[in-house]
Parts: structure tokens; sequence; C-alpha cells
């Protein structure tokens, strides 16, 4: 419906990606329908617009610019994602949907699409494009006109439906299995058949996108939250099993390049794989025939000697031990705070503090407290603050290692139990924290603004630095 332009401030230098829609659209297309829904979203996934003019009969929308590469533009530049980048996209999707469905009435996105989803550094995903964007009207049976793109646009908005939250789950089970397979869809039936599915997905991921589109909405999942909810349980299931743990999200062990790069192996994996344990059980053979050899070679030598000989023991070299890190969940329990508010109010008394007192405030002790540990590092999440809407995580960090660590605070971010993420306020502009080599433990303090703490969990992710990054998750259930 027009062009987008990257545009520059003279005077501040900053970017913008401006709009233009063409005038020819008018008739057929509402000029002001994207700004007039975007100017009441506030989403870390979704842009922002800045201003909006006409110029020669043409409309023009000033929006934030996006760093970054669209979904189709990554998957046709590297090839298909691997399953764990695909949960972890899908999940960011499905907070997004949730988040304009809770809407009353309900926000319905309509072009879901690989080409209208921006992947920042990090993995961060942001929707763009809402030109076809609408609210959905209870008293309206179908659409005014067909609009969405061919392979992810519902089967029944084809008949002109109303657009609903389940045609927007069915576009997201669709662009799903683009980034499985890299293929557009030309048929709804390929989504149903578990031959067109790559194999190294993960089957529960694959039941997912054929319940989210399938033909009928009526098997389709009916709210988003419930299809948000299994993506979730996937994730979450994936990191518990693990005791080497890697971060699916924002983390240097896990972002888009390095799980692209490890997507560019040779496809016949299986077969190399397999090539490999063979050779490895014929030189286990040979082996075994040597060893039997020399036995029955030293054996006749010492039956043919007068003098007996004492065998030397063999030294073995010691096995490479790779430690494994111990991962234990927090638990917060709600009800049970150390200091609440009103215990302030009792040490502090009436006078010249009481508006200080009349903030909400709260302190709690994990119990057990959420760590990650082996023999050389051990942090542990101890207690939170709660003042308003601002959050206080307290580590505690002990570091034998040979070297000094650096906590990185630019990737530091407490993530909610739908998948938001708030990044920790960094003061004075020092986003690197020293953690120095030592037997004692240092406590840290990390400061979240503008968080509304009521998940029923949440993970604390960040980056360790030294020659080699480390990606530090650790898990709070709140009770």
């Amino acid at each position: 419906m027009g062009t987008v332009y990257l545009c520059k401030n003279n005077r501040l230098g900053n970017l913008w990606a401006v709009k233009e829609v063409n005038s020819q659209w008018k008739n057929n297309i509402d000029f002001l329908a994207e700004p007039n829904i975007l100017k009441n979203l506030s989403h870390i996934g979704i842009i922002r617009i800045v201003d909006i003019f006409y110029e020669n009969d043409n409309l023009y929308i000033v929006e934030d610019y996006v760093e970054g590469k669209t979904l189709k533009e990554q998957v046709d530049t590297n090839g298909p994602l691997p399953s764990k980048l695909v949960e972890d996209i899908s999940l960011q999707l499905c907070s997004i949907l949730d988040y304009l469905h809770s809407f009353n009435p309900p926000i319905i996105y309509r072009d879901l699409k690989p080409s209208n989803i921006m992947i920042k550094p990090g993995s961060q995903v942001v929707l763009i494009d809402f030109g076809i964007a609408r609210t959905y009207k209870d008293t309206q049976e179908g659409d005014t006109m067909v609009l969405g793109s061919q392979g992810y646009i519902a089967p029944e908005q084809l008949v002109n439906a109303q657009s609903n939250a389940q045609t927007d789950i069915y576009s997201l089970g669709a662009t799903m299995l683009f980034m499985l397979t890299g293929k557009a869809i030309t048929q709804p039936l390929d989504l149903m058949l578990d031959k067109n599915y790559p194999g190294h997905a993960d089957k529960r991921l694959i039941k997912v996108i054929q319940t989210a589109t399938a033909a009928d909405p009526k098997c389709r999942y009916s709210d988003i939250k419930q299809m948000m909810s299994e993506v979730n349980a996937i994730i979450a299931d994936g990191e518990y099993s693990k005791t080497m743990v890697i971060n699916p999200h924002e983390s240097a062990a896990d972002t888009t390049e390095t799980l692209l790069a490890e997507n560019k192996k040779p496809r016949k994996k299986t077969k190399i794989i397999m090539m490999s344990v063979l050779a490895c059980i014929l030189a286990l053979a040979i082996f075994l025939a040597l060893l039997m050899i020399n036995k029955s070679s030293d054996k006749k030598a010492s039956e043919s000697s007068d003098v007996p000989k004492t065998a030397e023991p063999k030294v073995l070299p010691p096995k490479e031990v790779l430690e494994k890190d111990t991962i234990v969940r927090g638990i917060l329990y709600m009800k049970e705070p150390d200091i609440s508010s009103s215990d302030r109010d009792k040490r502090k008394g009436k006078g010249k503090d009481k508006s200080e007192d009349e903030n909400s405030y709260a302190q709690y002790t994990l119990d057990p407290a959420a760590s990650i540990s082996n023999s050389k590092l051990s942090i542990s999440l101890t207690n939170i603050q709660v003042i308003d809407h601002d959050v206080i995580v307290i580590l505690s960090i002990q570091n034998t290692a040979a070297a000094a660590l650096k906590l990185d605070l630019s990737k530091t971010y407490l993530v909610n139990d739908e998948n938001k993420s708030t990044k920790c306020y960094i003061q004075n502009s020092i986003s690197m924290i020293s953690i120095q080599q030592s037997s004692n433990k240092q406590e840290l303090k990390l400061y979240f603004k503008d968080l509304d703490f009521k998940g029923s969990f949440y993970t604390l992710k960040t980056v360790l630095s030294s020659a080699v990054n480390k990606d530090i998750i650790l898990y709070i259930d709140v009770k």
C-alpha cells in the first residue's frame, strides 16, 4: 500500500522509519486505521508511532526504526531455523497477540506473516505494519473485504468470514512452519502432514502448529493463551531438564547467529554419526585383538624365564571430567514477606516520613534460594524487594575461579510468565560489574524499574563475561 523510507533527523542524528501510504488506497482502506490502533498500544514487541502528517494527498506515518532483519529475510538468507529458536520466537509472538487480543474489543492483527516480523539483535521480536489491523465487532458477520497474505490467511477468511483471534492463531501456526522449513505454505493440507516437517523438529511443537492451523476453527485453539501455555511448557521442560544451562532468549550462547550456525551443519548428520560409531567399534575390536596377542606373548615369555618378573602397575591417564552445574529453583511466598509497608510504619512511626511509608513496600526471602553452582562459581538469588512498581533483586555470588568475572547488566533481564522481559536499570552508564576472585560471598543488587510483580513465575537471565561467556538463568516460582 505504499513505501517505507529510512529517515534521519538532521538535528538529532537519530533514525526513523517513515511510511508513505499512497492516496490511491484511500477509497478502500482507512488511512488512519493504523495510527488510531497503534497510538493506544504500549508493548516491547509492537512498533511505536511518533507522528503522522499529510503531504501531496499522501499520508505519512513516522515510526520507530527497528534495527534488524525481517523473519523472512532471516530465513531466506540463513535457511530454516532450529526448533529451539522457533519456540522462542513463537512464544514472543504469542505474547504480542495475547496483548492485542486482551483489549475490549480485541485488536485483530489480520496479516501475521514472516515479512511483518522484525528480528532485532538478540532475537527480540517486533511486530510491524498494522495497516490492515482492526478491532473485532460482535455484530458483524464478515470483513468488508478479503485481506491477508496467501499461505498465512485462515481458510474461513477466504469466504469473507470476520477475522477474529482464531484467524491470527492460524497465521501464527503457518509462520511457525515457515520458520522450521523455509518454505511458504501453498495448501492448508501441507500443515497437517507430518512428512512436511523436518526430522529435528520437536513432536510437541509440530502438534502445536497443527492444532493452531486446523482447517475447522472448532478444532483450533480458541484462545492464544492456550497456545502460549503449550509453547511455554515445551521451552520450560527443555530448560529444566538440562543441568548445563543454555539461555533460550537474548543470551550469548543461544543468539540467533549461533543457532543459525548450528543449523548450517550438513544435513547428513545422522549418516556421519553412524559411520563414526562403526569406526569406533572397529577400532575397539582391533585394540582388543592386539591386547590379547600382547597378553599371550607376555605369558609365554614369563613361562620360559627362570627369573620371576614383577609386573609394574600401569598408570592410566586421568579422565577429563566435565563438571555440570547444579540448578535449584527458588520459591517466593507472596503472603509471607519479611518486611511489609505495615512493618515499616511500626518501625518509623508517624511524622515527616509518613508520605514515604504510604508507598507499597515488601521484602521477601526465597526459600530455597534460586541458584546455579559448581565448584568454582556459585550464584544465588536470595532476596527480592518490591517498592511500588520497582523491583530489586539481591544476588549472592562466590567466585573461586582463576580469573575475575564481569556481570553484563546490558544483557540482564527479568522475564515473567508471559515472556515479557524487563531490562535491568543501568546507572551512570556502567553496564559491567566486576566479580573478583574470592572465597567470600559478594552481594549484588539489580534494579528493575516499572515492573508489576504479579506473575506466577519469573526467570532472571544474565551473562557473565570472561575469556568465555557464561549464561546464567535463575528460576523463581511465586507461590
